[in-house]
């Protein structure tokens, strides 16, 4: 599928887009140690939603938004978020991720990306550098033993929709391929 024609759901506009939030979020929220939260970010994307091009046809919702955050991942990453950054996110991106809501992700990618960067904010765990590490971490924590996505699948949907085609060099993809 041609990366420049493809149709984009969730308020996202381009996969130009997708990487301006990640990084914005990032800059405000932290990218951490390894400098790994934007590439974490966008997979998260590229798995949930084929970074906004795939529209989930689930009755009712199982997610919301771009990165298919699940009501009670909003709510609980809305009432454990450190009060700083809480703050942070009220000053810079002009709302309250306590007041949060999961239909508030469906077609706001920054609150998307912000909820999301918040969530992983939350796991002790470093986020690792390298995309399979990154692939083990989103299913022990993301998606869970619950979900039905792979580390097969994360890793096929990063290097297709966030590393691939035309957008490739947006981001340092070393360890991409």
């Amino acid at each position: 599928m041609n990366q420049e024609n493809r149709t984009y759901h969730y308020g996202v506009t381009s996969h130009r887009n997708a990487v301006d939030l990640a990084m914005r979020v990032c800059t405000v929220l932290g990218h951490g140690r390894l400098l790994s939260a934007p590439h974490l970010l966008l997979e998260t994307a590229g798995v949930e939603t084929n970074l906004g091009t795939f529209v989930d046809p689930t009755p009712g919702y199982a997610g919301f938004g771009l990165t298919q955050g699940d009501p009670i991942g909003v709510k609980d990453v809305a009432a454990r978020t450190r009060y700083d950054d809480i703050k942070l996110i009220r000053n810079c991106f002009l709302f309250d991720l306590r007041e949060l809501k999961p239909i508030d992700l469906e077609n706001d990618p920054l609150k998307a990306m912000v909820f999301t960067r918040c969530f992983y904010k939350l796991i002790p765990d470093e986020i690792p550098a390298d995309l399979a590490g990154r692939a083990q971490y989103w299913k022990t924590y993301y998606n869970t033993k619950f979900g039905k996505g792979t580390v097969n699948d994360y890793i096929k949907k990063a290097q297709l929709y966030v590393y691939g085609g035309p957008y490739g060099c947006l981001l340092y993809t070393s360890d991409a391929a």
